[in-house]
């Protein structure tokens, strides 16, 4: 129907109806006249009756219904005349120029049904419908614009533009005819012209520009951006020539519309001029020819469509040329599109940070813009309404655009995840401080260049995501038209726009696969630059991590060495604190503590979130080492308070120190030199007690420098008593050794020793060293006899003696009393007794006889049955040393058994008788000596065997030996002698030789007492005591003179001041020759000049002290000897206590 009506309106365009009111506001007609206009052919004017119809119903409501009837008959017979106006109109617009005959018989018939139904006078459709050759013309014009479109359709552009310029021809004689004169008409008729002359120019031009826009698909195929360079510009002068052409000829066709209208004016001035009832169309129509001219140009507005007329065919070559590039663009910069994709591998990226190509993004920007710039080209063309140029279409626009910058943005992701990879590289080579404590600490750069290249990364970061395709402009303006565009797709319903020689429905371009994989680029460089920066933030964590665990290293140590101030060190044996350097470390302590933790909580800080998964590990380190600082901080508060307490007790000991100081000042000033020593020893010790509770070296330097000044003073003043005390204590002793008082004299010679070394302990004595010599000499001599009162084994041997005595006597009176028991403890506790005893001196007499006496008591029978076996023994022992010429030995050892066992009975039967023998046999008696005799040589055997060397017991046993045998007594007497020499003169050659010399003493002395004028004998004796040191040799002349030479040389050196040379000089002299006075006088005089060291008590005395105590507790008596031995070298040391101590051990020892 719509359809219908359109043609209706174009029928009535054609032929110029204009309706126009016949009748003047006049009373209707009547139903019978109205009848008449409707069914009379002669008088039919269905458009007068349908007016007056209206004005009847006007009138006359209540013939509704008869008016009603009319009206469809009347829109009866219009439809009619409508569908035959509708086949007239579509069989001139589809004309075409093959069937023309059979076109024109059609038109005439369908022209004469019109006239039958509807006839009016006044009506000038009808008048047209009557010119048969003017609808032939028409008809002619319509089938040149239909073969236009069709040329157009199969893309013969240039046979087009020719079949439309052939649209000229039609109706212009009939146009001249009417219309020649006028301007008008020459002005439309120079257009034409001026339109054939660019046609002219057509074919050519269209060549290049299909020559031009191959080349341009070609270098675009081979995607060689240089050449599609060269090719679209190429593209854009011809292009632009062709629409120049183009321009001209709509130019040419605006002229004409703009001179039609004079045309139409003139046309409308004739027909107002013209009689009535004349005919209008007598012209031939030329007025219709301007419209017809424009047609050619335009297109005939009469047709719908495109592809007509000049521009039409011109506009069809254009469009079809651009669109075929657009296509090829489109093609190109898909495949590109896709091939990024393809080649872009986002899992690489994320495994192995393998970016992508941008080789293909390049040549998308590129060839994109120049899509562009070819959808550019319809700018060149004007409008067809003369209102500017065409406009480009903008979807594809659009779409290009899109994906350049979607191109754009992969370019710069690949240039930002390259820039993310040189600052991640940059940042791997940021090294990690060798001491991150101090580095934490001190605001070290290390964690700050971190950070910076983490800001930096998220900028990155954050710059690509805030330019993202999600979120831009044109990305949404993007997918808008897409949605919308896929809607429309949904219903069918996609917008089109009619062009010329193409249809272009200017869609939003869809490009594959290079969205979804930006959008996975993006995520993977989010996720790339979360994993940097968490990896960056995990380092600094990590940085701060280990300066926690350096911190909490760094206050272990100084804690451990703030505890090991405390608890002291032991240098040199002396216990060291250092409790004023522990507050100290503490004060330092507590402030690294407190720097420490505002330096890990400003980590924790910087550290914190987004990123803590990266840092766990560490942030648990970071908090448990501010926890150990806070544990180490509780406990030095703790320390803090001993260490105050030690100084006090430091300060106290000090205070201490000066005081004995100032006394030892006084005591030196009153002269009282030992005293002054003491007190002296007793500043150092307190002072020391105080560097024992807080060391400090000035303290300990100036301490003793101060010490050692008063005590090298009060040695300097000293120096002439102690020499002259020395001097006086050998004297005494020497007298003692004339005396024979060998023990006294050795105690004296200690004393000199002792009193010698208070100032010259580094200068050797060696009067007394020589004196001792001669003094133990003597003693060794007598050593066997007795145990003397003098002799340092007296005390324990008496009293172990008597002790024995005292068990034995309880002994024999619990067995008295009948207690067996307690009896045997006795004697075993005495017998114990007496072996420890004999370890002591194996020869004691009167040990040995009370072990037989307590035998003999505690089991009489089985002592006769031991005693009977022992004399059994000696005598067989005896008997077989007689039959052997070397069996003297062992013939005293059993004379010495049986003189032990006649000490208990002497009446055993044989014994004596036996002894006798004995002595027979050994030269002690003679075989018809008087029983006398014998009990007195038997006595002295007993004697012997308890003091070999006794002197009287000796003298006894000659005078008996002499007074029963002179003769024999003569000779044994003078083998004695030769005896006693020889081995005398064997023992001076040997040095070891003491023992027989002291053994070749006893027996000339013993002789001598004889026969002291025996030749040869007293020399002898005195040559022995000179070897001995029992007696001083008198100096020979020469060795006097030498000692006074070493004297006078003595003399000389002290002069010069060479005080050390001089004393070893005259201690020489002295030693030589020790009976000169004047000796001894010089050497006190060098002894006063002497560079004496001053000693001070051993730092570590209390503690080594202790130890021997601790020693002596537990009964270790060697060890407790060793600690004693080497304190003893300090003389400052033998202080009473210890001089006790020493004696105690040497007790134990035995000594």
């Amino acid at each position: 129907m719509m359809r219908k009506q359109k043609n209706l309106a174009l029928f009535i365009a054609i032929f110029s109806f204009l309706a126009k009111p016949f009748f003047s506001q006049e009373k209707a007609m009547p139903l019978r006249e109205i009848d008449r206009i409707i069914d009379d052919p002669n008088e039919r004017n269905f458009q007068q009756a349908l007016v007056e119809l209206n004005k009847y119903l006007d009138e006359n409501p209540a013939e509704f219904d008869a008016v009603q009837r009319r009206y469809r008959k009347i829109m009866s017979s219009r439809k009619l005349y409508s569908e035959l106006a509708n086949e007239l109109v579509e069989l001139i617009k589809n004309s075409s120029e093959e069937d023309t005959e059979i076109v024109d018989e059609r038109i005439k018939r369908i022209t004469q049904q019109i006239l039958a139904l509807e006839f009016n006078p006044n009506d000038r459709r009808l008048d047209i419908v009557k010119d048969t050759n003017y609808l032939v013309s028409i008809r002619q014009y319509s089938a040149i614009q239909n073969k236009t479109a069709r040329l157009v359709q199969t893309g013969n552009f240039s046979e087009a533009v020719k079949k439309a310029a052939e649209g000229f021809g039609i109706l212009h004689e009939n146009f001249i005819a009417e219309f020649g004169k006028e301007k008008a008409s020459a002005e439309i008729d120079s257009e034409i012209k001026e339109i054939k002359k660019n046609l002219e120019l057509f074919d050519g031009i269209l060549a290049r520009l299909e020559n031009a826009r191959s080349s341009c698909v070609k270098a675009l195929d081979s995607e060689n951006t240089v050449a599609l360079q060269s090719a679209a510009q190429n593209v854009r002068n011809v292009f632009s020539e062709y629409a120049s052409l183009r321009n001209s000829v709509a130019e040419s066709g605006f002229a004409m519309e703009r001179s039609s209208v004079a045309v139409k004016k003139l046309a409308e001035k004739n027909t107002k001029s013209k009689k009535t009832g004349e005919d209008e169309n007598s012209a031939g129509h030329g007025k219709e020819y301007p419209g017809l001219a424009c047609g050619t140009v335009f297109g005939w507005s009469e047709i719908s469509g495109a592809d007509h007329g000049i521009l039409g065919a011109m506009d069809g070559a254009f469009n079809v040329n651009v669109e075929m590039m657009k296509s090829s663009f489109t093609e190109v910069l898909n495949r590109l599109a896709v091939r990024f994709a393809e080649r872009s591998s986002v899992q690489n990226f994320r495994q192995s940070k393998i970016l992508p190509e941008k080789s293909e993004l390049l040549k998308i920007g590129e060839i994109g813009k120049k899509a562009r710039e070819i959808n550019s080209l319809y700018s060149l063309l004007t409008n067809r309404t003369g209102n500017g140029n065409q406009a480009p279409f903008p979807n594809f626009d659009i779409s290009v655009e899109y994906l350049e910058k979607l191109a754009l943005y992969s370019e710069n992701f690949v240039d930002e995840a390259i820039k993310i990879a040189e600052i991640k590289a940059s940042a791997d080579e940021i090294k990690q401080p060798e001491n991150p404590g101090d580095s934490a600490r001190s605001g070290d750069s290390y964690i700050q260049s971190l950070l910076e290249v983490a800001a930096e990364i998220n900028s990155v970061k954050n710059r690509m995501s805030a330019n993202s395709p999600e979120k831009s402009d044109w990305s949404e303006k993007y997918r808008t038209l897409l949605e919308k565009q896929n809607s429309f797709a949904a219903e069918n319903v996609l917008p089109q726009k009619q062009t010329d020689g193409i249809q272009i429905e200017d869609k939003i371009l869809v490009w594959e696969k290079i969205g979804e994989t930006c959008g996975e680029y993006i995520f993977a460089l989010n996720d790339y630059c979360f994993e940097i920066i968490g990896g960056l933030y995990g380092r600094g964590a990590e940085f701060y991590s280990l300066a926690g665990i350096q911190y909490e290293n760094d206050a272990f140590e100084s804690q451990e060495k703030i505890l090991q101030n405390l608890a002291g060190t032991v240098e040199d044996g002396m216990k060291r604190r250092f409790s004023r350097a522990a507050v100290r470390e503490i004060s330092a302590l507590e402030k690294f503590i407190a720097d420490g933790k505002k330096t890990l909580y400003s980590g924790l800080e910087k550290i914190s979130a987004p990123y803590e998964k990266n840092c766990e590990k560490s942030i648990v380190s970071i908090k448990s080492s501010i926890s150990s600082l806070d544990s180490i901080y509780d406990e030095i508060k703790k320390s803090l308070a001993e260490a105050n307490s030690l100084i006090k007790n430091s300060d106290k000991n000090i205070l201490e120190g000066d005081k004995k100081y100032e006394t030892a000042q006084k005591l030196f000033r009153q002269r009282k030199f030992d005293e002054a020593r003491a007190a002296a020893n007793d500043s150092f010790e307190f002072y020391d007690t105080s560097l024992r509770f807080d060391y400090d070296k000035i303290l300990a330097e100036n301490s003793r420098k101060k010490i050692e000044k008063l005590l090298g003073e009060i040695s300097d003043e000293q120096k002439i008593v102690i020499d002259r005390e020395v001097n006086d204590l050998i004297a005494q002793a020497g007298k003692q050794f004339n005396n024979d008082n060998y023990a006294e004299a050795q105690v004296l010679l200690n004393r000199a020793e002792e009193r010698w070394n208070v100032v010259f302990l580094d200068y050797e004595n060696t009067e007394i060293q020589n004196m001792m010599k001669i003094v133990e000499n003597a003693l060794n001599a007598n050593n066997g006899r007795e145990v003397l009162p003098s002799d340092s084994l007296y005390r324990d041997v008496s009293q172990m003696l008597r002790s024995a005595k005292q068990s034995f006597e309880k002994g024999k009176s619990f067995a008295k009393s009948g207690k067996s028991v307690e009896a045997s403890a006795q004697f075993v506790e005495a017998l114990q007794t007496l072996e420890i005893l004999r370890s002591l001196v194996p020869r004691n007499m009167a040990a040995n006889k009370l072990r037989l006496e307590i035998q003999q008591f505690q089991d009489p029978a089985q002592f006769e049955i031991n005693f009977a076996n022992r004399v059994s023994q000696a005598k067989e022992t005896a008997a077989q040393a007689a039959k052997d010429s070397s069996g003297g030995e062992k013939l005293l050892q059993a004379y010495s058994e049986l003189s032990d066992l006649a000490e208990i009975n002497p009446n055993y039967p044989g014994l004596k008788n036996t002894i006798l023998e004995i002595e027979y046999s050994l030269g002690k008696k003679k075989v018809e000596a008087s029983a006398q005799f014998v009990e007195a040589l038997q006595t002295l055997e007993i004697l012997r065997s308890l003091v070999p060397r006794n002197m009287a017991a000796n003298k006894l046993r000659l005078e008996i030996q002499q007074f029963q045998d002179p003769a024999q007594f003569e000779i044994n007497f003078a083998n004695r002698v030769s005896q006693a020499k020889e081995t005398a003169a064997q023992a001076a050659k040997d040095s070891s030789g003491g023992e027989k010399l002291l053994q070749a003493y006893s027996e000339l002395s013993d002789l001598a007492e004889i026969n002291p004028n025996y030749p040869g004998l007293k020399n002898t004796i005195l040559e022995i005591e000179y070897s001995l040191g029992k007696k001083k040799r008198p100096l020979a002349p020469g060795v006097k003179k030498q000692a006074e030479q070493l004297a006078m040389e003595a003399q000389k050196l002290f002069q010069s001041g060479n005080y050390q040379e001089a004393f070893k000089k005259i201690n020489k002299a002295i030693s030589t020759d020790n009976e000169n006075q004047s000796f001894k006088t010089l050497r006190t005089k060098i002894s006063a000049r002497l560079k004496t060291n001053v000693y001070t008590r051993d730092s570590n005395y209390a503690d080594r002290y202790q130890e021997i105590v601790e020693f002596i507790s537990s009964n270790r008596y060697e060890m407790a000897q060793e600690i004693i031995s080497e304190m003893w070298k300090n003389p400052a040391n033998r202080t009473d206590n210890l001089t006790k101590l020493k004696n105690r051990v040497e007790r134990a020892l035995g000594k």
